[in-house]
């Protein structure tokens, strides 16, 4: 259904997608058109020449952008620099909103004003469990002794939100944040996060090819640099699809370029870096051996 074929209130708002075109996308468009509140326009950016398996079907408020550019980073940035209203929100193909999720965000970048991005937190799409949580029994303790130790983060809780020495970024988890309705960050992941046009980053900031691993903590630091503060709204949750970890050496090594180019950022520690992705490849033999004899 459309947006004219519904009583729905419009918003002052930009949706930007870069996308290759995914089937996926086709749910995205309808989820935006099917709140109480819809955007006033959605953006669409496809590289030239992409073949869209997409069908997005007839929206007043959708627009096809052909982008010059292929990236996920680079095609957003072109997206961003078209849009037209006085807030602007960037989500990924892949991410799902709930029908007053929109309104939310946009009144809580209204009520703390210019200079702010906000974002809502994550649930996976197949199980309805929120991404991150925090646990105070063993397998916890555990993990905060990793990240504590190797990754040279916060202890337990303490950590959400925040980016460690080694270029790891942590959660928020909602369990910690009981009467809590936002919650300042040190990075917002990319897939859904809304500010005002003023405070928007427009260059393609990514200096890689290829998949834009980090993309989110990389963006989240040129906000900070230019002096945007970033929250997390613990009460809005958007569903996803968790993309694994790269389990391959291109992959591994594409991931492992942009975390040094965090760590390089934030001045942390690339030995904690290097320490923390010894660990994970060695996992991963370990997995590939057992998988072999299994």
């Amino acid at each position: 259904m459309s947006p004219a074929d519904r009583d729905a209130t419009t918003l002052p708002l930009s949706v930007v997608i870069a996308t290759l075109g995914a089937k996926v996308l086709e749910q995205t468009i309808q989820n935006l058109n099917g709140g109480t509140c819809i955007p006033n326009e959605i953006l669409v950016c496809i590289p030239e020449g992409a073949s869209c398996e997409a069908e997005l079907g007839s929206h007043a408020n959708l627009r096809i952008v052909e982008t010059p550019c292929r990236g996920q980073v680079a095609q957003r940035a072109f997206g961003l620099s078209l849009s037209r209203n006085q807030y602007v929100m960037q989500l990924d193909d892949d991410v799902f909103l709930p029908e007053n999720a929109l309104e939310g965000l946009l009144e809580t970048c209204r009520s703390i004003g210019p200079g702010n991005a906000v974002a809502p937190i994550f649930k996976d799409c197949l199980t309805g469990q929120y991404l991150t949580r925090y646990t105070r029994d063993l397998k916890g303790y555990l993990q905060s002794i990793i990240a504590f130790l190797i990754c040279g983060a916060r202890w337990g809780s303490a950590r959400m939100g925040t980016i460690s020495s080694s270029g790891i970024g942590y959660s928020v988890d909602k369990n910690y944040c009981q009467g809590i309705s936002i919650i300042e960050v040190e990075w917002v992941p990319g897939g859904c996060v809304m500010c005002g046009k003023a405070d928007l980053v427009m260059e393609n900031y990514f200096p890689f090819p290829g998949k834009a691993f980090s993309e989110d903590m990389i963006h989240s630091l040129h906000w900070r640099q230019r002096g945007v503060r970033l929250w997390a709204l613990p009460n809005i949750a958007c569903c996803t699809y968790i993309a694994p970890m790269p389990s391959n050496w291109s992959g591994i090594r594409a991931d492992y370029r942009a975390r040094v180019h965090v760590v390089n950022m934030i001045s942390g520690s690339i030995n904690r870096c290097r320490l923390w992705f010894a660990i994970y490849i060695t996992k991963q033999v370990i997995r590939k051996i057992f998988c072999r004899r299994g």
